[in-house]
């Protein structure tokens, strides 16, 4: 059954539309067509909610990402201190096989099977 939505009803509360559920959570009782009352019979709540299992890897991921500090503040200053001294040395393997690490990571979380 599909109720037509026009406005407030001519005969209700104030401010109450057809066809949208209240505060109550009750289903409306209007038919906003016919302008009279009707009444409608819900099921027993018997609905429920699972997750895929990519959703579910996606909650646990955020999970982790918001326990994560942004900062690992004593790295910063581990490297805030080898800057200073001339001692912070760039190994430009290391930084590559990082990167396609993380390429990689990336690559299997969006093309899985």
């Amino acid at each position: 059954m599909t109720d037509k939505i026009t406005g407030p009803s001519s005969g209700g509360a104030s401010g109450s539309y057809p066809g949208i559920i209240g505060p109550d959570r009750s289903p409306p009782s209007t038919n906003a067509t016919a302008g009279t009352t009707a009444t409608r019979s819900t099921p027993a709540n018997t609905e429920t909610v699972s997750l895929t299992e990519d959703a579910a890897l996606l909650q646990a991921l955020d999970e982790q990402i918001a326990a994560t500090p942004a900062v690992n503040a004593a790295r910063v200053e581990e490297v805030r201190t080898a800057l200073a001294n001339g001692e912070y040395r760039i190994d430009p393997e290391r930084v590559a096989e990082k990167l396609l690490a993380a390429e990689g990571g990336i690559a299997s979380l969006l093309f899985r099977n």
